[in-house]
């Protein structure tokens, strides 16, 4: 049930956005300043705190010479990260140019740029964060099965025949009575490393959910913060508009070391201390409660271009 939701949801996504292409950008630009004022009760110190962390530039700067407007940019690109971008250029006038990187970014780039994904660092000013590949990244789900009744096991499933950390994780931990975890890349069915694919409606029935980094961040993160499961994972190393930057280890997540060889260990402590999982629990909820509102999204995306256009020279709001 869980899999046609998520495929529902991604055809209404492309669907929308496909029909949204034949509504011509004068009609959101004439939008820009009723879009970009705040919503009723809108915590304004908050909002302005999450512009400053995705956009961390203060001075003036020039865009590069492959800078482009929106025009130049192709569905083929990728089509999401291509909607995501869209949504919110569109706001702006056509003769704006960006530098822009798709993808899974893991490097700062020399010049200021529009970015899904950086490296958690204090000299990361060159990324700017913006809300790219949501329909992938950004799935919460409603989770009716509470903490104390689900299995005592921690679980992980994912892809990562190319990925040496979680390789090592799973050798480590593939046949231990504590956790079921394996890799679910197809060329690896005859490997002792494989497991079967499981859903997250499967994986939301055991009490601890590991999350670790794939090319970037973990695209579990999110939903695993969402339900009433207890999240597991290393510091991470990278982040996007989730904020994984700010996460704060055993206040919204439980920290594992490097290495995962504690793994059994917090297991074992959280099984006889649920008061102390349900609370983190709560605080991940918290957490994602403040990426729930899609109004408040927008505003803070337009804000954050903004402040980037405005730096460059490019756009100055009129008052």
């Amino acid at each position: 049930m869980h899999q046609t939701i998520l495929r529902a949801r991604k055809q209404w996504y492309y669907i929308t956005n496909f029909l949204g292409l034949a509504i011509p950008r004068t009609f959101f630009q004439f939008q820009l300043e009723k879009s970009l004022s705040s919503p009723d009760g809108t915590d304004v110190e908050n909002l302005r705190r999450r512009v400053e962390y995705y956009n961390k530039l203060q001075a003036p700067f020039h865009v590069s010479s492959a800078a482009r407007p929106l025009s130049d940019f192709r569905i083929a690109e990728g089509s999401a990260y291509f909607f995501d971008l869209r949504n919110i250029l569109k706001y702006f006038p056509s003769s704006i140019r960006v530098d822009c990187s798709f993808g899974d970014i893991t490097q700062i780039p020399r010049d200021p740029s529009l970015v899904k994904s950086r490296p958690i660092t204090d000299s990361n000013q060159n990324s700017i964060l913006m809300p790219f590949n949501q329909i992938r990244h950004f799935v919460f789900v409603r989770d009716p099965i509470p903490f104390q009744k689900k299995d005592d096991r921690a679980i992980w499933r994912g892809k990562g025949i190319h990925n040496q950390t979680r390789r090592n994780f799973v050798e480590r931990h593939m046949n231990q009575p504590f956790c079921d975890v394996g890799l679910t890349d197809r060329g690896l069915q005859s490997h002792p490393y494989y497991r079967p694919f499981m859903g997250i409606p499967e994986q939301l029935r055991y009490k601890f959910i590991v999350s670790i980094e794939g090319n970037d961040v973990a695209t579990n993160l999110k939903w695993i913060m969402s339900s009433q499961a207890l999240c597991l994972m290393t510091r991470p190393r990278y982040e996007t508009w989730f904020m994984e930057g700010t996460l704060a280890p055993d206040v919204h997540y439980v920290l594992l070391k490097s290495d995962y060889s504690d793994l059994e260990e917090k297991i074992s402590h959280y099984r006889k201390n649920h008061v102390d999982a349900e609370r983190i629990i709560k605080n991940a909820n918290e957490f994602v409660s403040t990426f729930q509102n899609p109004r408040l999204e927008r505003l803070t995306g337009l804000m954050v271009l903004e402040k980037y256009l405005r730096l460059s020279g490019q756009h100055i709001r009129q008052n």
